[in-house]
């Protein structure tokens, strides 16, 4: 009876035991669990918090960089349709529409610019017409692309009055086939087919890499062995390069850019905007 009685309390004591151990297994396991949750919750909240102050900061910086030039090629390239050309008084103006009929002349960024055109340069229109247009340009950028087939209109516009001259300004950090592609320009030059092999281009922006340069090439009828040892041999990089320091010499951050008589102006500017200042500068021709 001793013995039985002596079991039992020895059972109920190992069974008091597990149940504290299990009890104490158990806070242990919700005081880890709640820790966790604390450690989590905590590592989420600065999470957030990076991210808000992030987007914060970035805000502030962008209403800082409108109206301005920007320093980037990068940011310019793609700016050219979203920062305004800064007005006379300094406060920015509605950035230029596509089909703006905006009866305002756009302001030049820079004027008084001195631009000699020499015989390496690609000229459309008469050599002696009384406006000069100087546009630097990027093969892959959209802008450009856009601004190149207003250019063309503008030239059926005024025939005879605009001498159109094309230069190199490529962003390499946006488009990677860029600088190869106005080296593959000037290699048709050698051919006599600067402007078609450049419109070709344009027209077939999307599928601009190294091996179409020589498909264009050769769709528009060149000797596809002179351009590709042309191109290869890398006969016009320092050309290129030349082009695109004029360039910021002259103002140039992005894509498009163009010099008219001396006037700096930024970006794909519609047909009617410009016609706007190619009629400001013939009457200042007479």
């Amino acid at each position: 009876m001793t013995t039985s009685h002596s079991h039992h309390s020895a059972h109920s004591t190992k069974k008091h035991h597990s149940s504290s151990a299990l009890s104490s297994r158990q806070k242990t396991g919700l005081s880890q669990n709640s820790l966790y949750f604390i450690f989590g919750l905590s590592v989420g909240v600065a999470i957030v918090s990076l991210i808000a102050f992030g987007l914060i900061f970035y805000l502030l910086r962008s209403n800082m960089t409108i109206g301005t030039i920007p320093n980037s090629d990068a940011l310019s390239a793609d700016s050219t349709k979203d920062v305004p050309v800064p007005s006379p008084n300094n406060q920015p103006s509605r950035p230029p529409l596509a089909d703006s009929n905006n009866s305002n002349s756009p302001t030049p960024l820079k004027e008084n610019i001195k631009v000699s055109i020499t015989a390496q340069d690609h000229i459309r229109g008469p050599q002696n017409a009384p406006i000069t247009l100087v546009e630097y340009s990027d093969i892959q950028c959209p802008f450009c692309k856009r601004f190149h087939n207003t250019l063309k209109e503008l030239l059926k516009r005024y025939p005879n009055k605009i001498r159109w001259v094309y230069r190199h300004f490529p962003l390499d950090s946006l488009h990677p086939y860029a600088r190869k592609a106005a080296q593959a320009s000037e290699c048709a030059g050698e051919q006599g087919k600067f402007w078609e092999y450049l419109d070709y281009l344009f027209d077939n922006q999307s599928s601009i890499n190294e091996e179409f340069l020589s498909q264009a090439a050769k769709q528009i009828g060149l000797n596809t062995d002179k351009f590709i040892a042309c191109l290869q041999g890398g006969k016009y990089i320092q050309k290129v390069t030349s082009d695109q320091l004029e360039g910021q010499k002259s103002g140039v951050r992005g894509t498009p850019g163009s010099v008219i008589n001396g006037k700096f102006y930024r970006g794909a500017l519609p047909v009617n905007q410009l016609s706007l200042i190619i009629e400001q500068e013939l009457k200042a021709a007479k």
